[in-house]
């Protein structure tokens, strides 16, 4: 009984994280241990929720809207006045914009002077076929890096194209 009780008690101490060491005048008591619990658990920290990987992705069909992505606008050859979302017009050959994916960006262009007619976009919304989209004002959503074409030939040959963007 001695064994079970010293057994007993070492392991509660173990278990519960709990007990002191014994005392000389501890020694060789045949006397039975009471154990009580109180109902105080001061052993391991809570959980903290902290999720199990199950190692299989979540698509959740949406685009991660914290990624940024890039939009760069290219104006071929500066033959257009270009604004991107609500910035002033300018005749830069590329402007660059990083937005959070899924983010619609608006776009505005028109001729640069009157050496040159308004064309068309190519890569946004409105893009749906040969001759592009033909609207001054249109958008593009960004859902990963993109590039859109403003396009504005020369007045005197309205109708040439201008090469598919790089």
């Amino acid at each position: 009984m001695r064994n079970f009780n010293l057994f007993f008690l070492l392991g509660s101490s173990v278990l519960f994280g709990c007990g002191t060491a014994a005392s000389a005048s501890d020694a060789g008591s045949d006397a039975p241990v009471a154990v009580t619990d109180a109902g105080v658990d001061t052993g391991t920290p809570a959980d903290t929720g902290t999720p199990v990987d199950t190692g299989a992705p979540v698509d959740t069909g949406t685009p991660d809207s914290s990624a940024l992505v890039k939009l760069t606008v290219q104006n071929y050859l500066a033959w257009c006045s270009v604004s991107v979302q609500g910035g002033a017009a300018t005749t830069d050959a590329v402007q660059t914009l990083n937005v959070s994916a899924g983010t619609v960006v608006n776009l505005s262009g028109d001729k640069a002077s009157g050496t040159f007619v308004w064309g068309y976009w190519v890569g946004t919304a409105g893009d749906t076929g040969t001759a592009h989209d033909t609207k001054k004002i249109t958008t593009v959503t960004v859902t990963k890096d993109t590039i859109v074409q403003a396009c504005c030939p020369f007045a005197n040959d309205p109708t040439t194209a201008c090469p598919a963007p790089k």
